[in-house]
C-alpha cells in the first residue's frame, strides 16, 4: 500500500496549484496532524473489539464441531447396541464361548472398519481385556490379557454409563477417543439385566487435529487438568499449560490422562492478551460438553491481534480526513489527478483481492515461470518461508516424476503454456514440501493481466485427505460388494434413485436375471411383477407409512428386529418360475451420518417348499383329527392288552421265583444223601475187597462227587439268580489265596501228564480285602476247566497288578495249550448251560454252569473275567479282582448274622457225615476193627473243603 501511496503522492507533486494554496496548507496541516493521531487509536480499539466478538463466534463454532465429533452417535449406538444385543459378547464374558472364537473376533472387526476405528475390545467386570480386534505395524499385536481396570472410561461404564473419554493408549502410547458402554446379562436367570463387562471403541484423534488445523488460528484442545491434548501446531501436543487453570498446580497427580514430565508450553492462557514470539494475541476460551472427573475440557484459540486491523486499517481513517481535507482544498485543480490516484487503487486493491480472497487455498502470483507473491497460506502447505519460495519455480516443490510416469518439469511447462494463452486449467498434481513430504493437491491456473504484463494466478489446495477418504470410501464399497456378492441369501440394493447399484449371485439364481442387465436400472420390479410397481424396498425409500405398506402386503407385514426403519413379510409370486414361488423377504433402509435415508437393501428367501410343507401338514392334522375316534377305540384294546400281559408277568415272576425255591430246596435234599454215597464208599474201599469190589466202590464215589459237583453247581447257579447268595469281605493273604488254589489243581495236572506254573509278579501286596472263599472258587472253575480241555502241553496261572487312577485290580492269566475254542463260540462262553462244542459234554463233561458262574461271582466281587482263544492253540482266561490295598477298614456290606444258604448247607453236611461216622462207630463195636472212615489224600481233603465251603470243581 505504500508504493501505491508514493505513487499517489508522486502524481499530486507534478501538478500546478492554484492561488491560496498556502493559507489551506496552513490550516491542512494541523487539522490533518490531530486527526491522524486519535483516529487511528479510537479505530484501534473498536477494530480490536470486533476482532474479540469474531474470535469468540469462531470458538463456538470449533468447540461445535469438536464436540459433534467426539458425541459421535453413531460410534455411540454402536457400542451401546454391542453392550446390549451382542449374543457373542455376552456369551464370552458369561465363559459359554472361547473369547478366541472367529465368529466373535470377525464381530469385533466388522464393528472398527465401520467405526473406522483403531481398536474395539471387551473388558471383563474386573478389567481384563477378554477379547480384542488386532493392531500394530504387520496388525499381529492384541489388547487381549491386559487390564484396565483403573481407566474411567471403564469404571463408569461399570456404573452403567455411556462414556465418551480422550485419552493416550497406555499400551499403544497413541491419542484416541474411547467409547465405552456396559454390557448387560440378558439371559434368564439370576444374572438378568446384569453388568458383566464393558465394550470400548477407540477412535484415533486425527479428526480433531484436522479440525484445529483447519482454523484460520492457532488452537489447543487441554484436558482439565492442563494437558494439550490435541492443537493446531503438532509441537504443542503433550506439553503442559500450568497457569491454564488455577487449581493446578506445578506438580501433576499420577493420572493415566498425565503424560510423564510435560514440557511447559511457554506462554499463559489465562491471559485474555498475550505475546508469542512478540506478537500480541487475543485469547478465547470455552468449555466443552466432554468432562471427565477432573472438570470440562477446555478449547482455546489465540488470535493474533494484527490480524483483526493492519497499518492499513489504522491509516485508513487518517488518510482519509487528509485525503478530504485534500480534496476540499484542491478538489477543483487536481481533477485529474484524481481520477489517476482512484486508478491506481483500484488496481492495488485488485492485487489485493487475488491474493487473499481465498485464504484456504495457497495462492501465488507466477511471471516467467517464477513465484514473485503467495499468501500466508501457501508457505503453510509447503512449509517454507517467504525467502525460500519467492523466485524459484515449481520444479522446486515437485517430485521428479508425477504419478501418471510424466516428467513434473515438463507437464509443468504444459500447463503454464496453455495458462498463458489464456485457458483456464484445474487439474491434480503431485507436490513435495520442502522438507520432503510428498502431498495431492488440485491446482487452478488463471491468466491475469496486470498494467500490461501477463501474470499467472495459481491456486493450491491440499487434497491428501480427502484422497484418502475417497479411497477409504472405495475400498468399503468395494468389502461391501464382495460381503453382498458372497453371501447366499439372495440381495439387492437400492440408491436413493431406484436404482440397482447390487444385484448378487444368489438372487441371479433366484430370478433368472443376470447382473448385467439389471444394475444401474430401475427396472428391479421386472423379477417379480409382470407390470411395473414398487417392491418392498421402493416403499422403504419412499417413506411410506407403515399404515399405508400394511395396506399392501396384509396381516404378514411385521416390523423387522434388525434395524430401526426395517420391515419383513412374506408374499406369493405367481409370474415367478412356472408355478410360482412363496417369497420371505426384508427390506433396511441405509442412512447417512445424518440419518437421511440414501438407499435400502432388500434380502429375500425361498420358502416355496415350506409353504408346501405347512399345506401338507395342514391336510394330515385334518387326517390325524378323522383317525383320532379310531385310535381311541385301539387304545381302550390296548389298556385291556396291557392288563393281562401285567397279570401274565406278575405270574411269570412268581414262577421263576418258585423255580429257583425249588432247585436250591432240591439241591440240598439232594446233595444229603450224596454225601452218605460218598462217604460210605469211602468206607467200602478201606475194606478187604477184591479187585472187582474195590473198582465198583471206586465208581461209586467218583460217580457220587461228580454228582456233587454238579449239584453244587445249580445250588449256587440258582442262588446267584435268585439274589441270596451274598460275599463275605474280610482281610487275607494273597500269598495264601494262591496256594490253595494251586495245591487243588496241581495234582490234577500232573496227574494228565501236564506241565502247571504259577507265576507271581514281584509287586503283588501281601494282604488284600475280598472274599478269599469266592476268589478261591473262580481261580479253582478256571484252573480246572484248563486242566479238562488240555490233554498235552501245560496249565499256567500268571498273578500281576493293573492299576488305573482310582483302582488297583488283581489281574490273574489262566493260560493252557488245550483244543481251544472257536471264535465264533467265545461271545456265548459264559451263558448258562452253555460249552463251546456240545460233543465236549460228552467227551469231558460237566453242566456248562461253571464259566457262568466264574463269571457272577467276579462281578459280585466288583472284577470281570474275559477270554481269549484259537482253535488248537488254546485259551486265555483272564480275572481281575479289585484289592483294596492300602485300606483299614474298607467299608463292605455285612453279611447277615443269620445262616445263609451255604452256612446250612455246611451244617447239613457236617450232620450227614457225623451220622456215617457214627454208624462207622457201632458197625466196629461188633469186633471189627477200627478205620478211618475217610481214608483220603490232603488234595481230596481239600477238594472237600472246597465243596463243604460252597465252592464248585471246574465243569
Amino acid at each position: 500500500m505504500n508504493r501505491g501511496q508514493n505513487r499517489y503522492l508522486s502524481c499530486l507533486s507534478r501538478d500546478p496549484r492554484p492561488k491560496g494554496t498556502g493559507r489551506i496548507l496552513l490550516w491542512l496541516f494541523p487539522s490533518t496532524l490531530l486527526f491522524v493521531f486519535l483516529i487511528p487509536l479510537t479505530v484501534r480499539s473498536s477494530l480490536i473489539e470486533h476482532g474479540r466478538i469474531c474470535l469468540m463466534k469462531e470458538v463456538h463454532t470449533q468447540a461445535e464441531e469438536i464436540d459433534g465429533y467426539l458425541h459421535n452417535h453413531s460410534v455411540l449406538g454402536t457400542v451401546r447396541t454391542l453392550g446390549m444385543a451382542s449374543d457373542n459378547i455376552m456369551e464370552c464374558l458369561r465363559g459359554n464361548l472361547s473369547c478366541e472364537d472367529q465368529f466373535l473376533t470377525d464381530e469385533l472387526e466388522r464393528i472398527r472398519q465401520s467405526c473406522e476405528a483403531a481398536i474395539v475390545y471387551v473388558m471383563d467386570t474386573d478389567g481384563l481385556v477378554v477379547a480384542s480386534t488386532t493392531y500394530g505395524p504387520d496388525n499381529s499385536e492384541t489388547l487381549r490379557g491386559n487390564n484396565y481396570s483403573f481407566r474411567p472410561y471403564f469404571t463408569q461404564a461399570l456404573q452403567g454409563h455411556d462414556v465418551v473419554y480422550p485419552a493416550l493408549g497406555i499400551t499403544t502410547n497413541k491419542r484416541g477417543i474411547y467409547y465405552s458402554s456396559p454390557v448387560y446379562c440378558i439371559c434368564s436367570g439370576d444374572c438378568f439385566n446384569k453388568i458383566i463387562g464393558v465394550t470400548v471403541v477407540k477412535i484415533p484423534l486425527e479428526k480433531v487435529d484436522s479440525i484445529l488445523a483447519a482454523t484460520d488460528h492457532p488452537a489447543v484442545l487441554v484436558s482439565p487438568l492442563g494437558n494439550v491434548f490435541s492443537a493446531s501446531d503438532p509441537d504443542w501436543i503433550f506439553k503442559q499449560v500450568f497457569s491454564a487453570f488455577s487449581e493446578v498446580s506445578g506438580t501433576l497427580p499420577n493420572n493415566p490422562m498425565d503424560f510423564n514430565d510435560p514440557l511447559p508450553l511457554g506462554f499463559d492462557l489465562n491471559q485474555t492478551r498475550l505475546f508469542i514470539k512478540d506478537r500480541e494475541h487475543m485469547v478465547e476460551r470455552m468449555d466443552l460438553h466432554l468432562a471427565d472427573e477432573t472438570g470440562p475440557w477446555k478449547l482455546f484459540v489465540l488470535a493474533p491481534t494484527a490480524d483483526y486491523y493492519s497499518a492499513w486499517d489504522l491509516c485508513l481513517p487518517g488518510l482519509a480526513v487528509l485525503l478530504l481535507h485534500v480534496f476540499i482544498a484542491f478538489v477543483w485543480i487536481y481533477k485529474k489527478s484524481t481520477g489517476q490516484a482512484q486508478c491506481a487503487l483500484r488496481e492495488r486493491e485488485q492485487w489485493y483481492r487475488v491474493l487473499f480472497e481465498s485464504s484456504d487455498n495457497a495462492t501465488f502470483i507466477m511471471s516467467q515461470n517464477k513465484f514473485i507473491e503467495c499468501n500466508e497460506r501457501t508457505l503453510d502447505i509447503f512449509g517454507v518461508t517467504r525467502e525460500q519460495i519467492l523466485g524459484y519455480g515449481p520444479g522446486r516443490f515437485s517430485p521428479e516424476f508425477q504419478p501418471n510416469g510424466i516428467r513434473s518439469s515438463e507437464m509443468a511447462a504444459h500447463y503454464l503454456s496453455r495458462a498463458t494463452d489464456g485457458e483456464r486449467l484445474r487439474f491434480e498434481w503431485r507436490h513435495t514440501r520442502l522438507d520432503g513430504n510428498e502431498f495431492d493437491a488440485e491446482v487452478t491456473l488463471n491468466r491475469v493481466d496486470l498494467s500490461g504484463k501477463i501474470f499467472i494466478q495459481a491456486a493450491v489446495r491440499n487434497i491428501t485427505d480427502q484422497k484418502k477418504a475417497e479411497q477409504i470410501r472405495l475400498e468399503h464399497s468395494r468389502h461391501l460388494k464382495q460381503i453382498i456378492n458372497a453371501s447366499p441369501v439372495p440381495t439387492l440394493v437400492l440408491d436413493k434413485n431406484h436404482r440397482v447399484t447390487h444385484w448378487n449371485k444368489a438372487i441371479m439364481n433366484l430370478t433368472g436375471i443376470p447382473v448385467g442387465e439389471i444394475v444401474g436400472t430401475d427396472q428391479h420390479w421386472a423379477a417379480f411383477y409382470r407390470q411395473s410397481r414398487p417392491i418392498l424396498a421402493d416403499l422403504i425409500l419412499n417413506e411410506t407409512s407403515e399404515k399405508d405398506i400394511s395396506n399392501i402386503y396384509g396381516e404378514q407385514l411385521r416390523v423387522s428386529s434388525i434395524a430401526e426403519g426395517a420391515y419383513e413379510t412374506e408374499a406369493f409370486f405367481p409370474d415367478m418360475g412356472s408355478k410360482g414361488r412363496w417369497l420371505f423377504f426384508t427390506a433396511v433402509p441405509l442412512k447417512d451420518m445424518e440419518g437421511q435415508i440414501i438407499g435400502a437393501i432388500e434380502m429375500l428367501q425361498d420358502i416355496t417348499d415350506r409353504k408346501h410343507y405347512e399345506e401338507d401338514l395342514h391336510r394330515a392334522k385334518e387326517d390325524v383329527a378323522d383317525a383320532w375316534a379310531h385310535t381311541e377305540a385301539v387304545n381302550r384294546k390296548l389298556e385291556l392288552a396291557a392288563e393281562q400281559s401285567r397279570i401274565m408277568a406278575k405270574e411269570a415272576i412268581q414262577a421263576s421265583k418258585s423255580k429257583s425255591e425249588f432247585l436250591a430246596n432240591m439241591s440240598h435234599e439232594i446233595r444229603t444223601p450224596m454225601n452218605a454215597i460218598i462217604g460210605f464208599s469211602d468206607v467200602l474201599a478201606e475194606e478187604d475187597l477184591n479187585e472187582d469190589q474195590r473198582q465198583y466202590v471206586e465208581t461209586i464215589r467218583n460217580s457220587g462227587e461228580h454228582l456233587l459237583g454238579i449239584i453244587n453247581d445249580i445250588l449256587d447257579f440258582s442262588k446267584i439268580e435268585a439274589g441270596k447268595l451274598e460275599t463275605e469281605i474280610m482281610e487275607c493273604s494273597l500269598w495264601s489265596l494262591i496256594d490253595q488254589a494251586e495245591s487243588l489243581i496241581r495234582s490234577a495236572a500232573e496227574a494228565k501228564g501236564l506241565e502247571f506254573h504259577v507265576h507271581r509278579a514281584s509287586d503283588l501286596p501281601a494282604q488284600i480285602w475280598t472274599d478269599p472263599a469266592r476268589v478261591r472258587q473262580c481261580l479253582v472253575n478256571l484252573l480246572g476247566n484248563a486242566v479238562k480241555f488240555t490233554e498235552q502241553g501245560s496249565v499256567s496261572l500268571d498273578v500281576q497288578m493293573e492299576r488305573t487312577e482310582k483302582v488297583s485290580f488283581l489281574r490273574f492269566d489262566v493260560k493252557d495249550t488245550g483244543v481251544g475254542i472257536a471264535e465264533d463260540k467265545l461271545s456265548g462262553i459264559f451263558e448258562a448251560f452253555s460249552q463251546a462244542d456240545t460233543s465236549h459234554s460228552r467227551q469231558f463233561g460237566g453242566t456248562g454252569l461253571g464259566l457262568t458262574i466264574t463269571r457272577q461271582l467276579a462281578q459280585l466281587l466288583g472284577g470281570s473275567v474275559s477270554v481269549e482263544s484259537h482253535v488248537g492253540e488254546g485259551t486265555t482266561f483272564t480275572l481281575r479282582i479289585p484289592t483294596n490295598a492300602g485300606l483299614d477298614k474298607p467299608s463292605f456290606p455285612q453279611a447277615d448274622s443269620e445262616c445263609g444258604d451255604d452256612l446250612c448247607a455246611v451244617r447239613i453236611q457236617v450232620e450227614e457225615l457225623t451220622r456215617v461216622f457214627d454208624s462207622v462207630s457201632h458197625a466196629q463195636t461188633d469186633g471189627s476193627p477200627a478205620q478211618d472212615p475217610c481214608p483220603v489224600s490232603s488234595e481230596e481233603n481239600r477238594s472237600k473243603e472246597t465243596s463243604d465251603a460252597g465252592l464248585n470243581q471246574a465243569t
